[in-house]
């Protein structure tokens, strides 16, 4: 079934609002495969929603709030990177530890910048880089352990996030 412009224009203007993709679709009446390949489209077309919703979300908020933006963004993200990667049967062993370790990085570098960025977090910097430490402590000595190390790593960044320095 084909869709107006106007639905377009609404789930653009729904998800760069704050929504996700699939709350704004299903509140303009569209499946979520749509809404992905129009967003898809667009950035091919120049149009990048995600770059859309960022620039909104950081336009009203100060830098601390900017900031942990950026963390619950990257979080999701990054949950997300994880999720598949332990999902996917088709890596092998060592790609899932060197993916999981790649991911480990990615999270400690953002942290990491993020509270280089903002002094009232550079608490949160520190405690980042003791759990890249820790990280490739297990990843050289328990490499077994390094996929359940991340599933936990995950949500406590979440939670560590929660605190004030």
């Amino acid at each position: 079934m084909a869709h107006g412009v106007e639905k377009r224009q609404q789930v653009r203007t729904l998800y760069a609002a704050g929504r996700t993709l699939e709350d704004a679709a299903k509140e303009v009446g569209v499946s979520y495969n749509t809404a992905r390949t129009w967003r898809n489209t667009a950035k091919v077309e120049g149009d990048d929603w995600d770059k859309a919703r960022a620039a909104r979300r950081l336009s009203g908020l100060g830098t601390e709030d900017a900031a942990m933006a950026i963390i619950e963004d990257f979080l999701a993200a990054h949950g997300e990177a994880i999720k598949q990667v332990r999902e996917n049967p088709e890596i092998s062993p060592i790609q899932r530890t060197q993916a999981l370790c790649g991911l480990a990085d990615a999270f400690s570098k953002t942290m990491a910048a993020v509270g280089k960025a903002t002094p009232q977090l550079s608490w949160l910097g520190v405690a980042m880089e003791v759990l890249a430490k820790l990280a490739a402590f297990i990843q050289a000595h328990h490499p077994e352990q390094a996929a359940a190390f991340l599933e936990i790593l995950e949500p406590f960044g979440r939670e560590l996030s929660k605190e004030k320095a």
